[in-house]
């Protein structure tokens, strides 16, 4: 399918840079390869005519797994304490690449470090170590709520969280870690 053509001016032994935008939102997920070629016609006397074409290959998700609203936080039964369990909120959402002709829920695996360590949870609501999102185009944030183990001692705690969609299925990964920063005072 041509997407573009046009034609440009190129002094002699110069080089130049052209830009075609393509129109964002109709692709549909999958692979999608771009070439260009210059000169189709071999109009232009030249010493090697093999290297007019170029491609490019550009993987398209179908949606964007992110955070949701409100941002993670960490609360405690009473005040920070290091015998206490605190409980980690989060909410996952989806935006869908419009193109789309079928949405899908998909499983969103996410992770959980204190400090750079990984954390066993005590518990977690959905009960299994995924958040999901439901069929919609644009599905509610679903929420993600885990008791995490007392800290153990006085401190600053830094929890990592890290969503990490099946298959590769996020078209923007830059959005899909989030932190909370906790500080326990010593006892006194």
């Amino acid at each position: 399918t041509l997407i573009a053509d046009g034609t440009t001016d190129v002094a002699a032994f110069a080089s130049s840079v052209q830009s075609v935008p393509l129109a964002a939102g109709v692709l549909t997920k999958g692979t999608h390869t771009y070439a260009v070629l210059i000169d189709p016609l071999n109009a232009i006397a030249e010493q090697d005519e093999t290297n007019n074409t170029a491609q490019v290959t550009v993987l398209v998700a179908d949606q964007d797994i992110l955070f949701g609203s409100p941002a993670p936080a960490v609360t405690w039964p009473t005040t920070p304490n290091i015998t206490d369990e605190p409980t980690l909120t989060f909410f996952i959402d989806g935006h869908f690449n419009p193109a789309q002709t079928t949405v899908h829920g998909t499983d969103v695996p996410y992770t959980i470090t204190l400090n750079g360590a990984a954390v066993t949870l005590i518990s977690a609501s959905p009960p299994s170590p995924a958040g999901y999102l439901p069929n919609g185009i644009t599905p509610p944030p679903t929420q993600v709520t885990v008791t995490l183990p007392a800290s153990g001692s006085a401190g600053t705690f830094v929890y990592t969280i890290v969503l990490s969609p099946a298959d590769g299925d996020d078209s923007v990964t830059s959005n899909n870690t989030a932190t909370v920063t906790v500080i326990i005072p010593a006892s006194g």
